[in-house]
């Protein structure tokens, strides 16, 4: 009987601490906790560049976690992202529904600019003078350049150099000699007279902000011809030669230099997708996009097969004889790398102004044109839909901000084995072990009515 009671007495006690530890603030939890029964949307939206991924996780954490995500708002979390671009994501960000379920976190390949934090810090406030906001990356990937030239088999080979004066106009041909100095074996190129029709996207993009970095870095490359430089005195030029000023990755009107140099015969594209299809569609065009649209092109885009699109053969940094095709490992390589170098300009959680893309990594296995994708979070999220004037739609309850942060949490600890639906290919690269450990540090500084989430 006495043995009974203790048996008895125990497990009470055991409950009672099992249930004061759930519902405390607990930092060193390996996972968070999700208020049972939750359910509801929660959106967010921005770079098409992880979109594929981010499908993909969001598909997946569904079959590992039912109890709290579904396809159905009615019977649990249903998270969505939806493409736009860097741009729109990050304007959206700081827009009317800002911290609302329809605007929870936004994604973006770009730094913020000192306006867009300025906007957002107007529009959310600042806590004892820092901002109310994290931007934390959760993938990276490499960018392909791809190509369209009937009759050729194989992977031209290109330098950041030759590209750069493609794209700025200096080289109009695909037989140009610089091009057949690359490419001495391949002979349909040499009598290959056509114009070459770069093809780039049609407004604020950061794939366009990572592939520039890639151009404005590589060796050889001139920065103004690249559309790179912080003379920002005159962004309506069409002439951008002889600019000055020194180079800042961080540098808010990069994209629209870049749109500016732009010689004619340009095509636009809307999106990753609109930059593949127009390449597709374009004989002798030249384009770039984040590997999952490119590799190959004809699989992972079944509704846009072309045998004429093809990756083209990048040259690495480390080493102008080595020509290298968009692989995970060829990323995974450069981010070990930046992390080897170490400093503000490496750091990709809550980067810095002076933060540069891992592009044209010094070694000899990294593919030099990658970059990291962050998501913005609000820090502290509220139960007031008009809390400050900062919402215009619905606001989220404890659990769905609960569920965000485990979505999060999930996908960069259980989301590397997921590939984009279509392929085998490895095409996004896991984060760095200590830049995964300081994505986890600043999910569990997230708040909720001013309380921790994570618990």
């Amino acid at each position: 009987m006495k043995t009974a009671l203790r048996l008895v007495v125990g497990a009470l006690a055991l409950a009672v601490l099992s249930t004061g530890m759930a519902s405390r603030s607990d930092a060193s939890a390996t996972t968070p906790v999700v208020t049972a029964s939750t359910t509801g949307a929660i959106a967010g939206s921005g770079a098409t560049f992880p979109m594929d991924q981010y499908t993909k996780w969001i598909t997946e954490s569904r079959t590992a976690n039912p109890t709290i995500f579904s396809s159905s708002s009615a019977s649990g979390v249903n998270i969505t992202y939806t493409g736009g671009g860097s741009g729109d994501g990050k304007s959206k960000f700081a827009g009317t529904n800002a911290r609302s379920t329809a605007r929870m976190f936004s994604g973006t390949d770009a730094l913020l600019t000192s306006d867009e934090r300025t906007a957002i810090n107007d529009r959310i406030g600042l806590t004892n003078g820092a901002a109310n906001f994290i931007q934390i990356p959760m993938t990276a990937a490499p960018i392909a350049v791809i190509t369209n030239l009937p009759g050729i088999s194989v992977n031209v080979k290109l330098s950041g150099r030759v590209i750069c004066e493609i794209y700025a106009g200096d080289i109009t041909q695909w037989n140009d000699p610089k091009i057949l100095a690359l490419n001495p074996t391949v002979k349909a190129l040499k009598t290959m007279t056509n114009t070459i029709k770069p093809v780039a996207r049609n407004k604020a993009s950061g794939t366009t902000f990572i592939f520039v970095s890639f151009l404005a870095t590589s060796r050889g490359s001139e920065t103004d011809k690249c559309g790179y430089s912080s003379d920002n005195s005159d962004v309506s030029a069409t002439d951008l030669t002889g600019l000055t000023g020194s180079l800042l990755l961080s540098d808010g009107i990069m994209g629209t230099r870049f749109n500016k140099m732009r010689t004619t015969n340009i095509v636009e594209g809307d999106g990753n997708a609109g930059i593949l299809s127009a390449v597709k569609s374009n004989d002798y065009s030249i384009g770039y996009v984040e590997m999952s649209y490119s590799y190959p092109a004809d699989q992972l885009r079944a509704g846009l097969p072309n045998s004429n699109v093809k990756q083209a053969s990048i040259q690495n940094y480390n080493n102008s004889t080595k020509f290298l095709l968009p692989t995970q490992s060829g990323a995974t390589a450069a981010l070990a790398k930046a992390q080897a170098v170490g400093g503000a300009a490496n750091n990709p959680v809550n980067p810095s102004d002076s933060f540069i893309q891992p592009v044209n990594q010094d070694s000899a296995t990294a593919y030099p044109i990658v970059g990291y994708s962050w998501l913005l979070v609000y820090k502290n999220y509220t139960s007031t839909e008009s809390a400050a004037g900062v919402q215009s739609g619905t606001a989220p309850t404890k659990g769905q901000v609960e569920a965000m942060i485990f979505f999060f949490n999930w996908s960069l600890t259980k989301g590397a084995v997921y590939t984009p639906t279509g392929t085998t290919v490895k095409c996004f690269a896991p984060l760095p072990t200590t830049v995964r450990a300081a994505v986890i540090t600043q999910l569990k500084s997230v708040k909720y009515n001013n309380v921790t989430v994570w618990r």
